[in-house]
């Protein structure tokens, strides 16, 4: 997704950010807890398709993707 469209997110990125810094990390911080949500949400499910004797651990690498593309757009400003 990120290959085709990635011009565009991150020009939109940029031009959010000019606009309100404040909104854009909001944003940023509100994405970042609905990719950790889904990454739950899917521990959750293979949880319960293993049983309850197995423990399965989150798995965070969407989280840990998201959140290095974001520190890549964060400059000293």
């Amino acid at each position: 997704f990120s290959n085709d469209f990635g011009d565009i997110i991150k020009n939109t990125f940029t031009r959010a950010r000019d606009i309100s810094k404040i909104h854009t990390a909001k944003t940023m911080a509100y994405s970042l807890m609905a990719v950790y949500k889904d990454c739950v949400a899917a521990r959750d499910t293979a949880q319960e398709a293993a049983g309850n004797d197995e423990t399965i651990a989150i798995d965070l690498s969407p989280l840990r993707e998201l959140a290095r593309r974001f520190n890549l757009s964060f400059g000293l400003d």
